[in-house]
């Protein structure tokens, strides 16, 4: 009965704005999709609604009302309605999984009712002239930020001069390198510093353990030996100095949650599971190590580059949706171990639409004396930027070498004063040549502007 209201309201007050402004369509109308569809397709040929005698004249049937009831009401019937009859089939399809496997039926079914929800809850555009202030309220608050990060820092030195940190929403950072070049080792690192300065985060770990990824967060903190940790590898002064940094931790009122597929009873992790997750835990970061260790709920028989496609377009949706940064690690593909210009988007296993969906791509390469991290895609700010290290593995230290960018790999200078006509600075060692270009090439290059069009 409530859809031939509704309909009948609209023929009566000649009116469609209760349907256009409430963004109700085809679905909402089961019972009268011709009659919907014919109301529809006149207005936007003709510019106005039909008459009750040209609907009666299609559709001899039809029962004319006398509608008195108002636009709020005939709406939260007809969302009440389209959610009943929406309800019906996921309800009987988890009765279906309940029969062979209860925890997957639960889990399939409360992202769909959260997903129906939303769904059923329209939120129209925005008018982004007339409410054109906001914008000044916005670039005021970024305008207060002058000289602090807009994102939470990632802890690695000058590439959150290039980030602005991990910004808040609208940013799946896809962490790529081959097999172990330290993609496990990076994402804690910023999952730790987040949880150091005071965030509640959350780190799915498809490979090693709680105390695995708790060890090396200890190393990363403290820098205590990992090998110390691990291996029980102590002298009386360093375990005494152990056991002070875990009281510290235990003491601190920011939560570090970390969920592995043992915990998830033997399962990979989906991203409808994720996003429940992220509703109990609220946390400022999302961690995910790694995207091979992530199941496609979405098309789950697809081939492999379809399957991680869907994963991270929908881990940049969550991303959006609850404003806050995903840091997704990603395997490089073998092609990617002969390049001579590193790790690019086309590297990426298995799939060009992990490089599409993530806002930015940073690449690992580890060298003989030097670990790198290189920007490669950067949808907010500048990228090409490789920032470059040393890295003590076993005490968890990253000290900074060095910033270049492309421009000078190309040209084949190791800093802009060994240019022609510049002179010589070959007496410099290269770590003051590169330290001394890392601090010029940054103030120089990396600008908020950009960034902060985010």
């Amino acid at each position: 009965m409530i859809q031939l209201q509704v309909l009948n309201k609209v023929l009566m007050d000649q009116d469609m704005s209760v349907i256009d402004e409430n963004g109700l369509g085809l679905k909402h109308f089961t019972e009268y999709t011709e009659e919907f569809k014919f109301i529809s397709e006149h207005y936007s040929r003709y510019g106005n609604t039909p008459d009750v005698e040209s609907v009666l004249e299609q559709f001899s049937g039809f029962s004319v009302l006398n509608v008195k009831e108002s636009h709020l009401y005939l709406v939260e019937k007809l969302r009440e309605e389209y959610l009943y009859n929406s309800m019906v089939p996921i309800l009987n399809k988890a009765a279906e999984e309940m029969q062979v496997d209860s925890t997957v039926a639960v889990s399939n079914l409360l992202p769909k009712v959260q997903e129906l929800l939303e769904a059923n809850q329209f939120i129209g555009g925005v008018n982004i002239a007339k409410h054109a202030d906001k914008r000044v309220e916005w670039g005021e608050s970024i305008k207060n930020k002058e000289g602090e990060r807009l994102g939470i820092p990632t802890g690695f030195d000058l590439l959150d001069d290039v980030l602005s940190g991990m910004l808040p929403g609208e940013d799946l950072i896809a962490i790529v390198a081959r097999p172990g070049e330290g993609k496990s080792w990076t994402i804690d690192k910023m999952i730790g510093n987040a949880w150091q300065l005071g965030h509640d985060v959350l780190l799915y770990s498809g490979e090693m353990s709680e105390n695995q990824v708790g060890s090396r967060i200890d190393t990363l903190i403290s820098n205590i030996s990992i090998n110390s940790i691990t291996k029980g590898i102590w002298n009386d002064n360093t375990f005494e100095q152990y056991k002070d940094h875990i009281q510290l931790m235990t003491e601190s009122k920011a939560a570090l949650n970390v969920v592995t597929p043992y915990m998830l009873g033997g399962r990979n992790m989906t991203v409808p599971l994720l996003e429940s997750m992220i509703r109990k835990f609220k946390p400022a970061v999302v961690g995910v190590d790694q995207l091979s260790l992530v199941d496609d709920t979405i098309g789950p028989r697809e081939q492999k580059r379809v399957q991680y496609a869907n994963i991270t377009s929908e881990l940049y949706k969550l991303s959006a949706k609850y404003k806050i940064p995903i840091i997704l690690n990603v395997q490089a593909g073998r092609s990617s171990k002969d390049s001579a210009s590193g790790i690019q988007l086309e590297h990426i296993a298995e799939s060009d639409g992990v490089g599409q969906n993530a806002s930015r791509v940073i690449a690992i390469k580890q060298e003989a004396d030097s670990f790198q991290l290189s920007v490669v895609k950067n949808r907010y700010g500048d990228d090409k930027k490789t920032i470059e290290y040393m890295w003590d593995v076993d005490t968890g230290t990253y000290t900074l070498i060095g910033y270049k960018d492309e421009e000078d790999e190309e040209e084949g200078y190791h800093s802009r004063s060994e240019r022609p006509g510049k002179g010589n600075v070959s007496q410099e060692n290269s770590l003051q040549r590169k330290s001394r270009r890392a601090s010029r090439e940054i103030q120089r290059k990396v600008s908020r502007e950009g960034i902060e069009a985010f």
